[in-house]
């Protein structure tokens, strides 16, 4: 519905995601902003990339109360051809970023008329010849920084729905309205702040980061183990930023890395990211306490009281003349049960989890006519067996 294409047009595609500045909000700012934007791509485009441009506006007004922020200032210092597009969005603050909106529409998804005049503008020079761009395309269009109530203006009154919200980690984590707000209108997340924002603080909460760095060596040890886990061999462990990167882009949020090193450009690429084995429930829901912990500044308790690491849980199916069962996670606020394996655990085999004091399984046979729940007793460090034995 928001992106362009299928996942076959859009190999080797480059994506850029460029932002509207407050000083550009309004109508006429806006398409300005995004037009020079989309010529400045073409200028650097050698003709070989196919460049597809994710478009945000960056704030939805210029706030007085925020220190940083110099609303008249930056306005005066605007060149004069800006000034003269538009009036100042400052004196706008609950109308411009309407507008804008309005012109991401009309530059993503123009009427006929609209799209001709565009590729009339693009191709005529300065010396009045036409002339032909490399590609470069708009291919969503989203906001940053908005708060719930102007998200819910936004999404009652839009032609096309932003595809894309770009936020602190912050919002993901605390900010529950923005999130379910979010959800409804199937609007994806990209979280940025991730690195710094959360592992920053790591004197403030040394022990949600110890916690984070014993997760990346059993994430680490646990793919070196599966099959084709030898590429892991000889690299160093996950760190906490890739832990944390990993279990973002897991729970489905995208996520705008910063790396302060070739060691860390390295750890948060793609390919590192990917590599991190997929998380069950259990071990996401920790890894979002720490980072919550870390991110308000506030410890977790210390896991080394009970042991070093996590509970490590052994499912044994002893019921040999039944099915195979498989194991859920019940989620201790929901109540919503998550299978932990593909697959299920054949009769006379077991299955390994790794998780914490106080969780809760259920088993099911495969007809859901066998159901038994377990609740995990030990303490961090230690092991617990669970046998799925005659009701």
């Amino acid at each position: 519905r928001k992106l362009r294409g299928g996942a076959d047009e859009d190999d080797g595609a480059v994506h850029v995601v460029t932002k509207v500045w407050y000083t550009h909000l309004g109508y006429a700012r806006t398409k300005l902003s995004v037009l020079e934007s989309m010529e400045r791509l073409r200028a650097l485009n050698d003709g070989n990339a196919n460049i597809k441009v994710h478009v945000l506006l960056h704030w939805p007004r210029c706030r007085d109360d925020v220190e940083w922020m110099d609303c008249e200032g930056e306005e005066d210092r605007l060149p004069q051809y800006v000034k003269e597009v538009g009036p100042p969005p400052h004196l706008e603050k609950d109308r411009a970023w309407g507008e804008s909106w309005r012109a991401l529409e009309e530059l993503y998804d123009p009427t006929p008329e609209e799209k001709a005049r565009l590729e009339e503008a693009e191709q005529q020079g300065e010396d009045g010849q036409v002339r032909k761009f490399p590609k470069v395309t708009i291919e969503s269009i989203g906001v940053s920084n908005f708060d719930t109530d102007d998200m819910r203006g936004l999404l009652s009154g839009a032609r096309v729905k932003p595809a894309i919200y770009q936020g602190n980690l912050w919002a993901a984590l605390h900010n529950r309205d923005l999130m379910t707000t979010l959800r409804e209108g199937e609007v994806h997340f990209q979280a940025y702040n991730v690195i710094n924002g959360v592992l920053g603080n790591a004197r403030s909460a040394p022990n949600a980061f110890r916690q984070l760095e014993r997760i990346g060596r059993d994430l680490y040890e646990a793919g070196v183990r599966r099959p084709g886990g030898e590429a892991l061999e000889g690299r160093p462990v996950f760190s906490p930023g890739t832990v944390l990167l990993a279990w973002l882009v897991q729970s489905g949020v995208s996520v705008v890395p910063r790396a302060a090193s070739d060691d860390h450009a390295v750890a948060n690429s793609p390919e590192g990211v990917m590599s991190v084995p997929m998380m069950g429930e259990p071990l996401r829901v920790e890894v979002e306490r720490c980072a919550s912990a870390l991110m308000r500044g506030e410890d977790i308790e210390n896991p080394a009281v009970h042991g070093d690491g996590a509970v490590t849980a052994n499912f044994w199916n002893a019921l040999k003349s039944l099915s195979p069962m498989s194991v859920f996670w019940i989620h201790g606020e929901t109540g919503e049960e998550v299978i932990q394996h593909e697959g299920s655990i054949s009769p006379g085999q077991e299955m390994r989890v790794s998780t914490h004091p106080g969780h809760r399984f259920v088993v099911y046979d495969e007809a859901r006519t066998y159901r038994r729940e377990f609740v995990v007793t030990k303490g961090y460090g230690e092991h617990e067996h669970f046998a799925v034995e005659e009701l």
